[in-house]
Formats: C-alpha cells, structure tokens, sequence
C-alpha cells in the first residue's frame, strides 16, 4: 500500500511540475486520503491545472477537460499537501537555509 501511495505522489507531482500553468491533469478512480477522516475517501477523480487542484469529484461524475492528460489512479492512492513539518535548524547555517524549504515547497 505504502508503494502505491508513493508511486502516485511522484507521478501527479512529477506530472504537475512538468506542466505549463494552463495544462491540466486527471487522475481518475483513485483514493485520496485527506487528513479530514482516517479512512480514505474512494473511487475518486481529481483534477490539477497548473500546480493547483481545482476540483475533486466522484470519478462517476468526472467529464475529461478537453486536452487533459489522463493518469489511471485504480488501486492506488493520492495523498495532497505534503509539507515538512520537522526540520532540524542546528546544522551550519541551518536558519539561513529555512527560506529555501518555504521557496521548494
């Protein structure tokens, strides 16, 4: 499970950043797991144009934006939003470095 999580992370993420800010891109029939409940919400589809996720809906309701890339998300997960919330800033020049984690996220 911990796989297909990670594999669909880098997949929508590598998929987003490789796209212009007017490109979209649909993972269809995944489950998201959001933080909101502790079990993961089913049968999902989400949409990303740019960098952002513009709508998440129940993958029966989906209609494809015309020119989307499609990415098939049966059987795996998606989890949004990661962010780091423990750094160690003891490390030489550990607090000039803090800006850089913000600018990459």
């Amino acid at each position: 499970m911990l796989r297909s999580i990670a594999v669909v992370f880098i997949i929508a993420l590598s998929a987003a950043n490789a796209q212009t800010t007017t490109s979209t891109l649909v993972i269809t029939d995944v489950s998201v797991i959001d933080a909101s409940d502790s079990t993961p919400r089913t049968h999902l589809s989400v949409i990303v144009k740019g960098n952002r996720i513009v709508d998440v809906l129940p993958a029966t309701a989906l209609r494809l934006p015309r020119g989307a890339r499609v990415l098939d998300g049966r059987g795996r997960f998606l989890i949004p939003g990661m962010w780091d919330m423990h750094v160690h800033s003891a490390t030489v020049a550990g607090r000039e470095l803090l800006g850089h984690y913000v600018a990459n996220a």
